[in-house]
């Protein structure tokens, strides 16, 4: 089905001059309305009525989609979000999609068709340059991206949290060291990703060699985090500790650990990432870096506001992670 952006590319004109076209508005030369009407019926483009009427009557509704409505992370991020968009009189919709692409793109089609005002994501798999030739409506990312992408950028700075997660474990004194990527290969490539380059670029200033069989791919769940338990049980050299990719995967694994009468830290040490509620609860309590979970969904909320009202926005906004000490992470013999 051809998009307005097809329209757009016949007829040689903007999107802009075709979404005025389209909505009866002045301003636009004979010579163009006359391109984009001629495109239109060649493309045999049929215009959407929603989408015709959102271009004068907003729907003061904004979408986030989240990949794991189960983790307390998102629910945290949303809360944030939704008080800024509240203030304004926006109201926040939220879509799951359970790391499924096709579900991410079907999300994506209420945006394509103006039945939302703004999208606020996160979609490792979704091709972002892609998103931009097909969505005119403000888009803010949620988490950071090693490369530069059309929308802004909310999250947390994965290189400094993987780097102070590595640091303290090396105060700890730990140099088998385990790390755990997310198993949904993004558009960067799961090896390209910024945790991944952090842990390399650490391990090299400190002249320790990466064991790749320590590079472990997973999903970042309590079912994640139970496979992990398995491969970590199975290795004939193991990783003295293990940074678990998010909290989820630690109380996956702690579970397992328990069942099989393997001790965490003891046996093996966790740090987690995001600091959920739960990991705080639970016994050993998990160390874990705390995301500033609720700051993001506001920030990423007044970015969206600012895009609306037209105004520029910065492109990145990377926040600080906190070290929360807990006891899952043994001291090794130095």
């Amino acid at each position: 089905m051809p998009t307005i952006i097809d329209v757009a590319k016949r007829a040689n004109v903007s999107k802009s001059t075709v979404s005025r076209v389209l909505a009866g508005e002045g301003n636009v030369s004979k010579e163009s309305r006359d391109a984009v009407m001629k495109a239109v019926e060649e493309l045999n483009f049929v215009k959407n009525s929603v989408a015709s009427s959102m271009r004068t009557r907003k729907s003061k509704t904004v979408l986030l989609i989240i990949p794991d409505i189960t983790n307390n992370f998102w629910s945290e991020v949303s809360r944030g979000a939704q008080i800024v968009l509240d203030k304004k009189g926006y109201s926040l919709m939220v879509a799951n999609s359970d790391w499924q692409k096709d579900r991410e793109e079907r999300y994506l089609q209420l945006a394509m068709e103006h039945k939302v005002d703004a999208v606020m994501v996160n979609a490792p798999d979704m091709d972002m340059e892609k998103v931009s030739k097909m969505v005119d409506t403000p888009i803010v990312v949620l988490g950071e991206r090693s490369q530069k992408l059309p929308f802004p950028i909310v999250g947390t700075d994965s290189y400094k949290a993987i780097r102070k997660a590595l640091d303290y474990v090396w105060s700890k004194g730990h140099k088998r060291i385990g790390i755990v990527l997310s198993a949904s290969f993004d558009s960067e490539g799961t090896k390209n990703s910024t945790k991944y380059r952090a842990y390399c670029d650490w391990m090299k200033e400190k002249n320790i060699d990466i064991n790749e069989k320590w590079v472990i791919n997973i999903p970042l769940s309590i079912e994640g985090g139970k496979k992990l338990f398995s491969i970590w049980r199975d290795m004939d050299e193991k990783p003295s500790v293990i940074l678990t990719g998010n909290d989820l995967v630690a109380v996956g694994f702690t579970k397992s650990a328990r069942d099989d009468d393997v001790v965490v830290p003891d046996d093996v040490s966790l740090v987690g990432f995001d600091d959920i509620p739960l990991v705080g609860l639970m016994s050993p309590g998990i160390t874990t870096l705390q995301k500033p979970k609720s700051e993001i969904g506001a920030i990423a909320a007044e970015r969206i506001l600012e895009m609306i009202d037209g105004k520029t926005v910065p492109e990145r906004t990377l926040l600080d992670s906190l070290l929360i000490e807990r006891e899952s992470v043994k001291g090794e013999k130095l």
